[in-house]
């Protein structure tokens, strides 16, 4: 009960101290020292995972999210910007606000990829549950696929700058602002599946959790 115990007191900790997100993170284990105490190690070994990705339904304390989304919109204001000039069109960027020379574009936060690079994580997980390798690879393709995520969001404001530099910012972000966002999540995808294969990751037969000696 030792875990369970545990949970309840980081709730406690988190009620009084007005953090939700202590209070949350109190769920995953609270369950745990519930399935343990009722069914045992074994069947907690099973629901080890489901338990775990539950911590994707939690929402990130505001101050962490705001620093983390700061950082990716100015990776992706950046890479942006210096794909564009690489390839001869005048640019000039400031901060988040990417000039062209009939149009600017600001990389909001709502754009800097946060939301995307959380999805294809949380996928991630589960697509990596069902592979059969061993626990380091695994590792590295979930970890993969952060740099996947943000070269997507990169690629997604790079395409956006070509089109407005080429037809009008109107027509990039009419129409390819919201085509190029599920359109790009699936590419992200995709590629980390690729980097499965390439590592040697194949799914487990029958779709089910990790073989003896996996992660």
């Amino acid at each position: 009960m030792s875990i369970f115990a545990l949970g309840l007191t980081l709730h406690v900790i988190g009620f009084l101290t007005v953090f939700p997100f202590l209070s949350a993170i109190s769920f995953l284990f609270t369950v745990s020292g519930l399935i343990l105490y009722f069914y045992g190690k074994t069947t907690m070994h099973s629901f080890l995972f489901p338990v775990s990705f539950l911590i994707f339904a939690i929402p990130l304390p505001l101050l962490l999210l705001g620093k983390v989304a700061h950082v990716l919109q100015a990776i992706a204001a950046r890479c942006s910007a210096t794909i564009i000039e690489l390839l001869g069109i005048p640019v000039t960027r400031v901060g988040a606000a990417i000039h062209l020379e009939d149009a600017i574009f600001i990389v909001a936060l709502p754009c800097s990829g946060m939301h995307s690079l959380i999805s294809l994580l949380a996928l991630a997980s589960i697509f990596i549950y069902i592979l059969r390798c061993p626990w380091y690879k695994k590792a590295v393709l979930l970890s993969a696929a952060i740099p996947i995520a943000i070269s997507a969001n990169v690629l997604r404001v790079t395409l956006l700058l070509l089109i407005a530099d080429a037809y009008g910012a109107d027509t990039a972000m009419e129409f390819f602002h919201t085509l190029f966002s599920p359109l790009l999540f699936i590419t992200a995808f995709l590629f980390l599946i690729l980097v499965s294969i390439v590592i040697g990751c194949t799914v487990t037969a029958g779709g089910g959790g990790p073989s003896h000696g996996d992660w």
